[in-house]
């Protein structure tokens, strides 16, 4: 799945603590820190390649257990696609920095679908 937003409300944002100023903004904007270049080039090589690419937002939770299925009708719901542990992390903190992110993940478990990883077992 090309992730085009996400949710992160529910884990620590990994800016809390102490602000060092050498590596950026405390607050940075994260209206576009899924670039919208990048994902344009993911849409054209899959193209290409004649894959099958989904595109969503991606909820970040922290885990370390699956969720419930009040949990997963919730982040439905709220516009969820695909559930995850780690990957806003990195992005937030390369946010701070500025950097451009494109991020492609890969779903075994439910097809990139809002679905718990233990259910589709």
């Amino acid at each position: 799945m090309l992730i085009s937003d996400h949710i992160g409300s529910f884990i620590l944002n990994p800016l809390v603590g102490e602000n060092w100023d050498d590596f950026g903004p405390r607050f940075p904007d994260m209206s576009q820190c899924y670039s919208l270049g990048l994902r344009h080039l993911a849409r054209h090589c899959a193209k290409r390649l004649n894959m099958k690419l989904r595109e969503g937002t991606y909820v970040a939770v922290s885990g370390p257990s699956y969720e419930t299925p009040a949990e997963i009708g919730m982040f439905r719901k709220m516009g969820g696609d695909a559930i995850g542990m780690s990957t806003v992390l990195r992005l937030s903190s390369r946010g701070t920095w500025g950097w451009m992110s494109g991020n492609l993940n890969n779903y075994e478990s439910g097809g990139g679908d809002v679905k718990s990883a233990a259910q589709s077992r």
